[in-house]
């Protein structure tokens, strides 16, 4: 399968396979520079530096000073941009309907919430839910753009 980026490069799944391992180590602060990415992963030196380039330039991925020197020149220290964008997450349930914004470290910006009856149907529910993401998505300064819901 193959995969258009933003920028129109075409990245096949295997590239967004790789794209999304480099994404979860930086993500998780388990590997902070472009050896230990390579190491970790298990991937080579060039596709590391394509994907965090990717990453880079989509910008969920920071480039931050030199790390600490180990005899060379200090590696690039690598961070990931929770505040590249904001996902919309939603909790119904039998008797309330809760949803929140969040950065994409999964910190929640705001919510909302409003009691519910489930057996109103889902044209009801799902209605009011989408009420409540309008009102959220109209908040300021909310940081970059919606990558999910």
């Amino acid at each position: 399968m193959t995969v258009t980026a933003r920028n129109g490069a075409a990245q096949t799944e295997d590239g967004l396979d790789e794209l999304v391992a480099v994404l979860d180590e930086i993500r998780l602060g388990r590997s902070g520079s472009r050896s230990e990415l390579a190491a970790r992963t298990g991937l080579g030196r060039a596709v590391v530096a394509q994907r965090v380039g990717d990453l880079i330039e989509r910008g969920l991925v920071l480039e931050c000073g030199p790390g600490r020197s180990t005899g060379g020149r200090p590696a690039r220290q690598l961070m990931f941009n929770s505040t590249a964008g904001h996902v919309l997450v939603a909790d119904l349930g039998a008797t309330s309907i809760d949803v929140a914004v969040t950065s994409l470290d999964g910190s929640i910006i705001a919510r909302r919430d409003e009691p519910s009856d489930i057996t109103d149907g889902p044209a009801h529910c799902l209605g009011r839910v989408e009420a409540l993401f309008e009102e959220l998505r109209s908040l300021p300064d909310l940081p970059g753009r919606l990558w999910g819901v």
